[in-house]
Formats: structure tokens, sequence, C-alpha cells
């Protein structure tokens, strides 16, 4: 008796500590008070199954008992007839000296029932020490109570001693019956406990299901049963698998039941129930027969397959894998050999044009196991060759050696990319196009881009573009009008081709040119010269002259990029004029107005006396001098005109004291200079000029 106690304590130990973890997540379960049962009809009886949702109210339960009763449902009425109790002693779990006597010493799955019920447990005082012993506790409890609802699912004897079954041998054939389940819980537990009910019919005794979906795989020394779970869990709550070879007796694989319980967290699950056997030897036909086991206990008919296991062991690879090419399209593959590899079958040369594959073999050809040498005839002088050597065994399965790299020599560079064409819109986006090249061997290609035909150009693409088409973005809002491309293709090897010819694209214009400035004017008889300062924009196209005598600047000119000198030969009888002018890009853009200047015209109302202006030379430079006894308007002025040449009288200086001569240190010797005098007036008017004077330095 101590045996079987040791025993029972072993293996119960073991069980319940492992799953320990498992089952302890309980957030998810909703506790109700109510005993989860149902019944079945199996040909000569009805048989219940029950179980509480939860380890309390079980412990509760055992304590109380369950009295079963039946009632027969009229189905011409719809009422319950007949209504009795149908046990005669209240259903307890057998005491463990009723269970000593009940089964076999020897009966493994009595003694774990046992330990389930009276094996030693945590006391509550433990659990008042700390967090750790409450976990322990309730892992203890729930494993208990889930080993107790395994155990009566595959055993009837088990179900019957743990009082979680009950068989009815007075049902009659043909019938319908509700069945109920009581217990008179305490409520000072605080259980309140709710009927429980199932309804079966007697009519026929449906058997359990054979299950349809078994299927195996052989392989290196394992075979691997499979089957789906939708249709086991459905039906069965464990399994029974036995295994024999040629005439032999079937056995069992495992110990007990086969269970395999989904594992939501299982991202690898495949919906499958697996069961892993390893065998003796491959390539002997083993027959596997497998069969379900209801809740009930029933076990369905059986389910045989039959299976080899096969060699899945690759052979030891080839080493020292060495290609040099030959020229042409010839290139010699040599390697060493694995050492003693006893069923090795032979080699396969495979070539690719990638390290990582996929490898084509280069021939049709198994290469004997003495062999070591090979020659590929064929091999593509346009692209990369790598190769490697497979040791196939006569199984099949195969081992392959690293790549190798063979270098042949390609100089012929793809030819010149032609037809390249651009195309831009208004947000700056590029399109491009050419004609795709036919080289075997074409690579792809580089795109290149600047912002003028003569600098340096850049790549603008991050890897080579395999087609014939590339879009581009261009800033619009930049100093510069134009963007240019070209292009060059590669071929397999790397080689380059000439760059394509250069196409231009003009961007969309959206920055006006800046505004040219007016420097300087010049007033004469009868007209106006204006000085400007040219606009700086590279897309320089024009100019316009606008002028005011009234009240709004119109328009009375236009001048080429060239020109920074205009002259007004059409003045209006005005006093006051204003002078402006805009910058024209090759856009049409405008620039802003110049900062308009103001010029009074020469007044004829205003009478210039005979002054006498006259020059002379002396060591200072020129004196200009005139008849200072002339009376002159109060305020008067005497604004100085100079010219070399032929060219046209300009102002000069304004001469503010009229009592002392005026000396020139400004000239060119050996020119001839004019000059002469214009009155201008405290108010603004001015005189006509002088009549010019001449002298030489």
């Amino acid at each position: 008796m101590h045996k079987l106690i040791f025993f029972i304590s072993t293996l119960c130990a073991l069980a319940l500590t492992t799953n320990a973890q498992e089952i302890k997540q309980k957030d998810s379960v909703k506790y109700v008070n109510k005993l989860l049962v149902v019944s079945k009809y199996i040909g000569d009886s009805v048989v219940l199954r029950w179980t509480a949702p939860n380890y309390p109210l079980w412990m509760a339960i055992r304590k109380a008992g369950v009295d079963v009763y039946r009632a027969e449902l009229n189905l011409t009425t719809n009422a319950l007839e007949g209504e009795k109790k149908l046990n005669t002693s209240l259903l307890k779990p057998m005491t463990l000296e009723a269970m000593k006597k009940h089964f076999k010493q020897n009966d493994t799955t009595a003694a774990m029932a046992a330990q389930i019920l009276y094996g030693g447990a945590l006391s509550g005082n433990q659990t008042t020490k700390n967090l750790e012993s409450l976990d322990l506790l309730e892992a203890d409890q729930s494993n208990r109570f889930v080993y107790a609802t395994y155990l009566a699912d595959l055993y009837p004897a088990i179900a019957n001693a743990l009082a979680l079954r009950f068989a009815d041998n007075t049902a009659a054939n043909g019938k319908t019956y509700i069945y109920y389940l009581k217990s008179d819980i305490k409520k000072d537990k605080g259980f309140v406990l709710e009927e429980s009910a199932t309804m079966v019919n007697t009519t026929n005794h449906v058997k359990a299901e054979v299950l349809q979906s078994v299927d195996a795989i052989g392989l290196d020394k394992n075979v691997r049963l499979f089957w789906n779970r939708l249709e086991g869990d459905s039906k069965y709550t464990a399994y029974q698998i036995e295994r024999k070879t040629g005439n032999k007796p079937y056995l069992n694989r495992t110990a007990t039941p086969f269970v395999n319980p989904d594992n939501p967290n299982d991202v690898k699950d495949d919906e499958s129930i697996v069961f892993m056997d390893s065998i003796p030897q491959n390539y002997v036909p083993y027959s596997y027969r497998i069969r379900g086991i209801t809740a009930f206990g029933e076990t369905a008919d059986w389910t045989e397959i039959t299976v080899k296991g096969r060699d899945l062991t690759p052979p030891a690879a080839p080493s020292k894998v060495l290609a040099v090419s030959q020229g042409g399209k010839k290139v010699k593959i040599s390697w060493k050999k694995p050492f003693k590899d006893k069923d090795l079958a032979g080699f396969i040369i495979g070539r690719s044009e990638n390290y990582e594959g996929p490898y084509e073999p280069v021939d049709e050809k198994l290469y004997a196991v003495g062999d070591t040498l090979a020659f590929d005839l064929n091999a593509n002088v346009h692209q990369r060759n790598f190769y490697l050597v497979s040791s196939i065994d006569t199984a099949g399965n195969a081992a392959r050696s690293l790549p190798t790299y063979v270098v042949i020599a390609d100089s012929t560079a793809p030819i010149k990319p032609t037809g390249l064409t651009a195309l831009i819109d208004s947000l700056g986006v590029v399109k491009l196009h050419w004609d795709m090249g036919r080289e075997e061997d074409l690579a792809g290609y580089n795109i290149y881009r600047a912002n003028n035909s003569k600098e340096e150009f850049s790549v603008i693409n991050k890897a080579q573009v395999l087609d014939n088409n590339y879009m581009d973005m261009v800033d619009v809002n930049s100093l510069t009008k134009h963007a240019y491309y070209k292009i060059i293709a590669f071929d397999k090897t790397n080689n380059p081709s000439v760059y394509s010819t250069i196409v231009e694209v003009k961007k969309p214009d959206y920055i006006p040119p800046t505004a040219p400035q007016i420097t300087d004017f010049l007033t004469q008889e009868n007209s106006v010269k204006i000085k400007f300062m040219a606009s700086n924009s590279s897309d320089l196209k024009e100019y316009y002259v606008y002028r005011k005598a009234d009240t709004t600047f119109e328009k009375i000119a236009t001048l080429l990029k060239s020109d920074s000198v205009f002259i007004d030969l059409k003045l209006p009888e005005k006093e006051i004029l204003w002078y402006s002018l805009v910058a024209v890009d090759s856009s049409g853009l405008l620039s802003e107005q110049s900062f308009p200047q103001k010029i009074l015209l020469p007044i004829r109302g205003v009478e210039l006396p005979n002054l006498m202006l006259s020059a002379k030379k002396t060591d200072k430079g020129i004196s200009i001098s005139w008849d200072k006894n002339i009376p002159l308007p109060i305020g008067a002025k005497l604004m100085l005109y100079k010219s070399y040449g032929q060219d046209q009288l300009e102002q000069y200086t304004l001469i503010e004291n009229l009592k002392a001569d005026f000396t020139d240190v400004e000239f060119r010797k050996g020119e001839a200079i004019k000059y002469a005098l214009r009155l201008q007036l405290p108010n603004g008017n001015v005189s006509v000029l002088s009549a010019p004077i001449a002298i030489t330095m």
C-alpha cells in the first residue's frame, strides 16, 4: 500500500506542477453556480455526465452530493409526466477506502483520481503568508479540478468514482426524457445552485463517429500523424493510438489516451492535431490505427493508415568548388568530393546569375560519384555566372556547396541611348522617355541632370532604371530657367555606353525679373535723355518705358534688353514729367516699376541774357567765366553743360556762386571740349541753353 501511495504522489505532483501556469489564467472565465450537464442514449441506458464550472462550486457539490431526477416529456401535450428521483442515495465521490477496494492496486488512473480527491495540498494558513503562496494554492486547486474532469471524460469507472457520472438503466426505448440535477448546497457558503437539466431521446443509439481526416507523413525515422482539429475537438476528448509492423499485433503508442489541446497563443498552429512517433527503421511500412474517445467514455471505430519513414539526411556537400573561364561560353568547374559518403549517388552542377539563386542545372547529367570535373558549354557571356555543385544521395537528398563566381571578359559596351525626350508640367514634374536598348545583357540606365549644359551633370536616380521611362521633379521657384538631361546605359558587367544627346527643358517661370533703375537724366530743348541700370535677370527680354504727364503713367516705348539709354523726343507741353521703366522676361513676366524720376522741362518764358561765356586754360584746369556785371534774377543759378567732340551736351554741374569763375579740373587732354549754360530760377523754371563754346586742352 505504501508503494501505491508513493506512486500516486509522484505522478500527480509532476502532472499538476507542469500545468499550473497553463490553467491559472482565470480572468476570462465566467463563474456560474450551475452544473454543466450532457446526456446520451447508448442503447441500453442513458448516461449523464456533468462537471462544475469552477473549483469552489465543485468542492461544495462534492460535500453536499447530487440527486438525479427524471421526467418524461409528452410530445403531444408538451407536458412533463412521471417525475421521480433515480438515485437511492446522494451521489458523492468514493471515499479513499472505497477506492482502494474498488480499483486494482496497480491502476495508475485510479491512483491519480485518489490523489486528486484526497492527496495533500497547501493549508489555509499557508495562503495568508504571501502572494506567492496564494498563487500556488490557486494553481493546485485549478489543476485538481481540471484533471478530475479530464479523467472523468476518459474513464467511466473514474467518472463514477468522482460522482461526475450516472447511468439510468431504467430508461425505456422511444421516449423523450428531461433529467434534472439538484444539490443541497448550504447558503452560508455563499452559493445558490441553479437547477441543471438535459434532454435526451431514446429512439436511436448514435455511436461515436469514425475519425475521417487522418493523414500521415513519413519522416526520417519518425512519423507525423495528423487530423483536422475542428473535426476532432467537436467529437472527442482524447484518442487511442496503436501501431504494428507486419503481422504483429497492434501496441499502444501512449501510456494514457493522447490529448492535444488547442493553444490560442500558438501562431504556428495549422488547425491540425499532430502526433509524432519515432520508428526503428526507414522504408519499412508501419500500420497505425486511431480512434477517438468521447466525453461519455465511448470509443469510435478504428481508422487505419500505413506509412513509411524515409531518409531525409542529406549527404556531405562538395568543397573547394572552382570555376574558370575557358574562352567564349566555355567554363570549367572542378570540386572535391565528400569523404566516404556510403549512399552518395552523384553530383549536379548548377548555374545562376545571382549568388542567392535560383540555380538551374547546366545540363541533364548526374555526374558519377568519382567525377570531380565538369564543363559548362553555354555560359552567358552577357551576365554574371555563379556555379555550385550539389551532392545527391540515393534517397534524393541534396547538399549544396558554396557558390563560386567566374569572370567572363566582356568589353562590349551598350550603344549610345537614343530618342531621349523630356516634358515638363506646370508643377515642375519632368517625364523622360527614350528608346529601349536591344542589348541582350542590358542592365539599366542612369539619369543625369544639370542646370547648365556646360556644367557638370549629377546622377539623380538611386538605383539603375530598368525600363525607358523616368519621372523627375525640378524646383520651379529657382533663378535657373532651364534643366538639362542626359542618360547612359550599362550592361550586366557594368560597361557604360556613351552619353545620350542632351535634352533641354524650360521650367515654368513664376519669378518676375528684377526692376531696372534710372541713374541719370538730361533735359534739352526738345528732348529728355534718361540713363538706367539694367535688370540682372538671366531671361531678360526687353524694357517698357512709362511716362506720366498728368495723373497716370502711360507706356511710351519698348527698348531692347541691351539698351541702357532712352531719349524722349516727343515731349508734351508740360512743365513736369515723370519717367519709370519695367523689365520684361522671356515668359512675359513684368518686374516692378523702377523708382519714378521727376524731370522739370525748360520754360521758354525764362529769358537768358548774353552772359559772354568764355573758357581759357590755366595751371589748375579750364577756367569758365561770364560777364558778372549783367544783372540776374535773385536766387538764380547756372547749370553748366559739357560734352566731348561731337557728343551731345549733358548736364555737368550746378554753379551756385555766380561771383567767381568756375574751374573744371576733369577733362581729357587732346580732345575738343564744349561748354554751355542754362539759367535756373528758384521756382524750378529754366531757360534755354546758351550758345556753346569750345576749347581744346
